[in-house]
């Protein structure tokens, strides 16, 4: 029983620990990646940037681009966005047709 016990634990203990780990891990989006919305903004990064967000659409209005920030709009919106894992970040090539869009920066200038 006291086995038993131990290796239920050490299982329940890993796959907690691969669970955190697969929340939190970092992945590699490429120059060039267009992260879609469906009824909100296309965003076309044009470098590499990691990234550590769960869900890169919580919404269909959202682009996450945690941990960097977000851009949101009511609508169809284009914006390319560099630097976001630099000091400074630009957005350009902007395409919003009278739609307001929102970008929300996490500590950037």
């Amino acid at each position: 029983m006291n086995r038993r016990m131990i290796a239920l634990g050490l299982i329940l203990f890993l796959g907690v620990a691969g669970l955190a780990y697969g929340i939190t891990s970092e992945y590699v989006l490429t120059d060039g990646t267009h992260l879609n919305a469906s009824d909100g903004p296309e965003v076309t990064l044009e470098d590499d940037v990691d990234l550590t967000t769960e869900q890169p659409f919580p919404d269909s209005n959202t682009v996450d681009l945690y941990p960097h920030g977000s851009v949101s709009s009511d609508g169809s919106t284009e914006a390319s966005v560099s630097g976001l894992d630099e000091e400074f970040t630009s957005f350009d090539q902007l395409s919003v047709d009278g739609t307001p869009l929102e970008i929300g920066l996490d500590e950037k200038k």
